[in-house]
């Protein structure tokens, strides 16, 4: 998962859509083990049904990640 976000992110900002400082915040972020959207907190999450974000973790990272994931969805390539 996270090689194909930091794939996402090289691509989003080879293509113009997001400046250098906006990756690295977005890569800081999936990269922060004390995140509540990092990497390996997720998938504590998905797969421990006995471990739940903090309510402020998970809306400070929401917050830092709500553009980001904006930009991605509206740069996907159309299925057809």
């Amino acid at each position: 998962l996270a090689m194909k976000i930091e794939k996402s992110v090289n691509k989003l900002e080879d293509m113009g859509k997001i400046n250098s400082d906006f990756a690295k915040g977005i890569l800081d972020e999936m990269n922060d083990k004390n995140s509540s959207l990092g990497i390996d907190t997720m998938n504590s999450f998905v797969h421990n049904y006995h471990f739940s974000p903090k309510a402020e973790s998970l809306r400070t990272g929401w917050d830092n990640m709500e553009r980001f994931l904006t930009i991605l969805w509206q740069n996907m390539p159309s299925k057809q």
